[in-house]
Formats: structure tokens, C-alpha cells, sequence
């Protein structure tokens, strides 16, 4: 059976709130806020995003 993240990248109908979704989707959304902290204006700091 395939997993919910499986069927989504099949293009297939899946949960949109299976945790693993859900959980892949909050560590996306914190990676572009510190993105977007850095701005244009500080291109010498650190961008290493590893969580």
C-alpha cells in the first residue's frame, strides 16, 4: 500500500493532513522564514539552513 506522500507525488487523490505531510510541510514553511530573514541587503550571512 503507498504511503499518503506516495499517492501526492503520484498525482494521486491522498490526505492532505497525513502527519508525515504535515510535519514535511512545517520544516518547508520555517526554512523560508529564515530565508526570507536574511534578505538581499545581508548577502554574507550564513545560509546554512540545515535544521
Amino acid at each position: 500500500m503507498k504511503t499518503e506522500k506516495e499517492k501526492m507525488l503520484a498525482g494521486e487523490i491522498f490526505k492532505v493532513y497525513d502527519p508525515e505531510l504535515v510535519r514535511e510541510r512545517r520544516y518547508a514553511r520555517k526554512l523560508v522564514e529564515r530565508l526570507n530573514a536574511v534578505g538581499e541587503l545581508n548577502p554574507d550571512v550564513n545560509t546554512d539552513f540545515k535544521m
